[in-house]
């Protein structure tokens, strides 16, 4: 059955961005932000279940959650492993001085560098002002679509400044995504990027620049901002185990549901999203 080792919980189905290869825009439903209450709970069932990894985002923007700081705080008091992406749109005022505060958090400034330019603008200085501020781990990223290898020298020319003067700060060349339905992008191969320390050069040539064999539904739970629980990170398809609810990460891991998903998942069954994913080799460890 495997053991749950990392839950992911999208504070915010929202976002200030409108990036052409994101899913957001295209939902139907969970456009909302995660009852406080149920983010709670989840921290509570992540300590409970003894998981050492808790990533605070999703498709949305978790900056716009109203209550991030409360929530950021709690996960901290439980001493979870956690992480927190954000589009540095929204990274000012009260939620930049908030997150000043908090230690041990793995901070993804996943910067939309395909949006307009004065959006992108806005990102970077928000980024610049905040990151000298950061002692903890802080991952920026260059994020967008096929056409990402232009971005390239700008993001360079911004950031590797900032990330040989602290040690904190490491950049990541995130794969252009060209899921679902480009043709795999081969990333970044300029070759002496590959041997720079402060550089996570991802080069792989799969559509989201991610690794080989899946394992998601053996370790993996989400629970999107409605409440809805999956076990793949990609897409919001329905995968049949329905909302949350009453009852807790522990219920669903173990429920007949999830085990039913697992044997359909196991020899790539048509009748689940996972069995008609076209990146089904190429996905997360």
């Amino acid at each position: 059955m495997g053991r749950l080792t990392e839950i992911q919980i999208e504070l915010s189905g929202v976002c200030s961005a409108a990036c052409t290869h994101c899913t957001w825009r295209k939902r139907t439903v969970g456009k909302q932000h995660m009852d406080t209450g149920l983010a709670l709970r989840l921290l509570e069932d992540a300590k409970a279940l003894g998981i050492k990894t808790v990533r605070l985002h999703g498709v949305g923007e978790s900056l716009l959650h109203p209550r991030l700081l409360e929530i950021v705080r709690r996960s901290e008091e439980l001493g979870l492993g956690h992480s927190l992406s954000t589009n540095c749109h929204e990274l000012v005022g009260e939620p930049a001085a908030g997150l000043r505060t908090v230690r041990s958090l793995q901070f993804i400034l996943a910067i939309p560098w395909a949006m307009p330019d004065d959006f992108v603008d806005v990102c970077v200085k928000n980024a610049l002002e905040y990151l000298p501020s950061r002692n903890e781990a802080v991952h920026i990223q260059l994020v967008c679509h096929v056409d990402a290898q232009r971005h390239l020298q700008r993001f360079l020319n911004t950031f590797m400044p900032l990330a040989e003067r602290y040690p904190n700060v490491l950049l990541h060349l995130k794969q252009p995504v060209t899921w679902p339905n480009d043709t795999p992008n081969q990333g970044f191969t300029v070759p002496e990027l590959r041997s720079n320390p402060k550089i996570m050069n991802d080069a792989r040539a799969t559509p989201l620049s991610i690794a080989k064999n899946c394992d998601m539904p053996e370790r993996f739970l989400m629970v999107c901002a409605d409440g809805t629980v999956v076990p793949c990170c990609v897409g919001m398809d329905d995968w049949g185990l329905g909302q949350l609810g009453e009852r807790s990460l522990r219920e669903v891991w173990n429920s007949a549901a999830m085990q039913r998903l697992r044997e359909l998942w196991a020899r790539a069954d048509d009748s689940i999203p996972c069995g008609r994913c076209k990146k089904r080799t190429d996905c997360i460890q």
